[in-house]
């Protein structure tokens, strides 16, 4: 009995580690990314990679399968590199959450952040071909539906370290009750129990070896099966380590309690096992045995030498480090027995046979809290160290602003950041340029507004119901003129057949100019993939459902980006926002919902009044206490969005901006706004951004760029 459980405690002990192991280092999504990533260090995961790229590329580009050799050779190169290291990490990790947390059933992989970096490897080679495959690149490389039973089972065994716990207790239990029932025969029992471990760790290593062979023989093409056993001895390499550890452990264990019953000897088993194998049985019934494990041998050498070897080898290994152990024990034990033999008196004999188990039982537990070191080593952090990160030196562009926290940072901003008169489809344009380009020159602050529309004869139709309320809503949002101008517009564009409803970026009426929210969303990824350093705030007013937002986001490969902690003090700095990969702030001005990081703007931020009819109302002294009043906002916020642009609707005026944004208008102004609410401002935000100063009354607010602190 007592041999029995023995031997299930270290079945569970075994069982133990192993679920513990994949509990650590398959399971946990930061772990599995990181060796995941690692397996970029293998030629055959970046050849892999290259060509994935490529045949996509040319899946969405047939034209490119000219230069499809290219964009591999370009994609393999960069593999390794550490933008590369980085995108593929967070794209991993996102898939893993998707699967073993989330509460969505769709994996979605894009090229876009990957394009990025592959773009920049390809215009070095060949300028010409980069321009090519910017679209190819941008692709949509997995987007698969997981079936519900699929993603059931996935997320079930995400409570694996439940079961790991539940093994080990049960291992402990059943060692525990091993040794009372033994009795006078517990150094034998504790012998069947290190045996035990060894035995189930061999098996284990045999199991991990076979399944190891399944899986890779079911992958047929060979290019996708060397990337495969790069990605497993990444992934599942370091579980062969643990394994062989708590092999030693069981060894350790055993050796202890086998010395104090009788010297272990290796030789005369060895001559024994030998002859066996060698000479004639005596019987009929072990030729046949000894038939059978010959053949079995013979057919493992042949299928697969090297599990064969292995196997060997680890049996061998055991051994000799049983006989190791048992040496030096049995040295140690020397004086024990000295001191039995010259005892004259029975008590301290029997107080000396009482000390004996306690031997067994401390190398057990340094054998164990070896294993328990090096497996908590072994898979601490996935293997390796997140990869590659690059020192936080600057953030937004300055090293002062990294240690501050989220609303003690002023943000360059633009109003309708999407309204561009460097589109010729967009009427009464508010801004020079577009919002990639907003980016590149320092705005850090988009306001930008969401509305559902058709796609028609190179114009977009707003998805609307224009009742007598809509048109005095639009009439005092864009005024008389501009609405008649949309509705012209729009009378030309219902003779046409509209193509399928989309999410586009207007100013309430799409007729007077839309930008597609995938482009602007890929922009914005492109943009923050690029400047990995950078922190970017966008307020949607938003005019679509919360959870088609959020699609179009998780789409575009941008919602591992998005900041989802708390939207109350403290905020946290901008470097631990980088460090996190959590430096987009996205807040919604009406609906929230639809995922954890969507909220309502103003439940983080107060502002200013934005509805301003003359130059004066934000420039004379003494109309700027009304300009900075209250409007919308939580009292409690702390984020403040400052207001600044004269409405001249329907066609906003530059020669208005260049005054008000001029940098003592505009300085003047913010500083007026802090003082009477007590709050830093966040968002600057104003139209036509390059006329005036902006960008140097934002670095002036936030001490850097050589401007000298001003008082508050």
């Amino acid at each position: 009995m007592a041999a029995v459980l023995a031997v299930l405690a270290a079945v569970a002990g075994c069982g133990a580690v192993v679920v513990g192991y994949v509990d650590r280092a398959v399971l946990d999504s930061g772990q599995f990314a990181n060796r995941a990533t690692a397996s970029l260090g293998d030629p055959a995961v970046r050849d892999f990679l290259g060509a994935r790229i490529a045949q996509e590329a040319v899946r969405r580009e047939p034209d490119l399968v000219g230069i499809a050799p290219l964009i591999r050779g370009a994609s393999a190169s960069v593999a390794d590199s550490a933008p590369f290291r980085s995108i593929f990490r967070s794209a991993v990790r996102d898939v893993h959450r998707t699967v073993f947390e989330g509460d969505r059933d769709t994996i979605l992989v894009t090229l876009s952040d990957i394009g990025v970096v592959v773009r920049s490897a390809l215009a070095k080679l060949d300028p010409g071909t980069a321009t090519k495959v910017d679209a190819a690149l941008g692709a949509t490389v997995v987007d698969e539906q997981l079936s519900g039973g699929l993603a059931d089972d996935a997320r079930r065994l995400a409570d694996a370290d439940l079961l790991a716990l539940v093994l080990l207790a049960a291992a402990l239990l059943l060692a525990a009750g091993a040794l009372l029932v033994a009795g006078a025969a517990r150094r034998r029992v504790t012998v069947w129990l290190g045996g035990g471990l060894v035995a189930g760790a061999v098996i284990s290593l045999i199991a991990l070896r076979v399944i190891r062979g399944i899986v890779m023989g079911d992958i047929g093409d060979p290019q996708s099966r060397a990337a495969a056993q790069g990605l497993w001895s990444a992934v599942l390499g370091d579980l062969r380590t643990v394994l062989l550890l708590t092999g030693f452990a069981g060894a350790v264990l055993a050796a202890a309690a086998a010395s104090l019953i009788r010297p272990v000897e290796l030789d005369e088993p060895l001559r024994r096992g030998w002859a066996w194998l060698v000479g004639t049985p005596s019987s009929d019934r072990h030729r046949a045995l000894r038939a059978v494990l010959l053949l079995a041998a013979g057919v493992a050498l042949v299928v697969d030498a090297g599990a064969a070897l292995e196997l060997a080898a680890l049996i061998l290994g055991a051994l000799l480090i049983i006989g190791a152990v048992s040496e030096v024990l049995r040295l140690t034990a020397a004086p024990i027995a000295a001191a039995q033999t010259g005892a004259p008196h029975a008590a301290p004999l029997a107080r000396v046979a009482r000390a004996i188990p306690l031997r067994v039982i401390a190398a057990g537990l340094v054998a164990f809290a070896a294993l328990a070191l090096v497996t908590g080593l072994v898979t601490r952090d996935g293997g390796i160290a997140t990869p590659d990160a690059p020192p936080i030196e600057r953030c937004n562009g300055h090293a002062a602003l990294c240690d501050r926290t989220l609303d003690e940072v002023a943000f360059a901003a633009t109003h309708n950041s999407m309204g561009a008169a460097s589109d010729p489809n967009f009427l009464f344009a508010q801004q020079e340029q577009g919002i990639a380009t907003q980016l590149s020159d320092g705005i850090h602050g988009l306001l930008i507004d969401t509305h559902y529309g058709f796609p028609v004869n190179g114009r977009v139709l707003t998805d609307l119901q224009l009742d007598a309320a809509s048109r005095a809503k639009f009439e005092r949002e864009i005024g008389k003129d501009a609405l008649d101008a949309a509705l012209r517009i729009r009378g030309r564009l219902v003779t046409g057949k509209p193509g399928a409803r989309g999410i586009y970026l207007c100013h309430a009426l799409c007729e007077l100019g839309a930008e597609p929210l995938p482009r602007t969303l890929s922009e914005l990824n492109r943009f923050l993939t690029t400047h990995p350093h950078e922190v970017v705030i966008v307020v949607v007013q938003d005019a679509t459902t919360p959870q088609d937002f959020v699609e179009a986001v998780r789409k575009a490969g941008l919602e591992s980006a998005v900041y989802d902690g708390p939207i109350v003090p403290p905020w946290p700095t901008l470097r631990s926002m980088i460090a996190d990969g959590r430096r987009l702030v996205i807040l919604a001005e009406e609906q929230d919902g639809g995922a954890p990081w969507l909220r309502k703007a103003f439940a983080a931020m107060q502002e200013t009044p934005y509805h301003f009819g003359s130059v004066a109302a934000l420039t004379d002294p003494g109309r700027l206490k009304a300009s900075c009043a209250p409007n919308r906002g939580e009292p409690g916020a702390t984020l403040f969005q400052i207001n600044h642009w004269v409405d001249t609707t329907p066609a906003p005026r530059p020669s208005n901006a260049k005054i008000v944004n001029a940098h003592g208008a505009l300085l003047t102004r913010v500083r007026a706004c802090e003082r009477q609410r007590d709050l830093f401002p966040t968002l600057v935000a104003v139209d036509f951004y390059r006329q005036g100063d902006l960008f140097g009354v934002v670095d002036e607010l936030n001490r850097v760029g050589g401007s000298a602190p001003a008082a508050r």
